[in-house]
């Protein structure tokens, strides 16, 4: 926790231990510390990447870290955050597994709420994303059809 970043580390190497750490505190149940660090990783992607998705993803570990603790509108508000940005600046063909895994804790949360019709609609959109992703290896897979000349 007392680890100090530092510019002259132009990669994500730190973001990753301290993300890591985070883990291993919630895996404690250790939420106050993990909420800190969370925090801080998401405050040091925000600062190197802007508003990437890449820095959204710790808003998915902030909802997940405050659905275990009981935290649920928090953990609402990081959810509808990290799905949000997902909507909004996601311009590839593919959607991304990080999508479909925040939609999935989604649900959770919404089941634990009570909301199951909400939380089936979130489960199946993460169900539909990972369809189109099995299917579109799938379809790299086939062989390229050539007409020889």
């Amino acid at each position: 926790a007392n680890v100090e970043e530092s510019e002259a580390t132009p990669d994500q190497r730190l973001v990753l231990a301290l993300n890591d750490l985070a883990g291993w505190y919630r895996g404690q149940k250790r939420y106050d510390e993990a909420e800190k660090v969370y925090q801080r990783v998401l405050d040091l992607q925000r600062s190197r990447m802007g508003d990437h998705y890449d820095a959204e993803l710790s808003s998915n570990d902030l909802g997940v870290l405050y659905t275990e603790s009981g935290r649920f509108d928090e953990a609402e508000e990081a959810f509808k955050r990290v799905l949000g940005m997902w909507d909004s600046r996601w311009d590839q063909g593919i959607r991304t597994e990080d999508e479909a895994i925040s939609y999935h804790n989604y649900s959770m949360l919404l089941e634990k709420m009570g909301r199951s019709a909400e939380a089936k609609a979130m489960e199946d959109k993460a169900d539909a994303i990972m369809a189109a992703r099995k299917k579109a290896l799938e379809d790299l897979a086939q062989p390229v059809q050539t007409t020889p000349y």
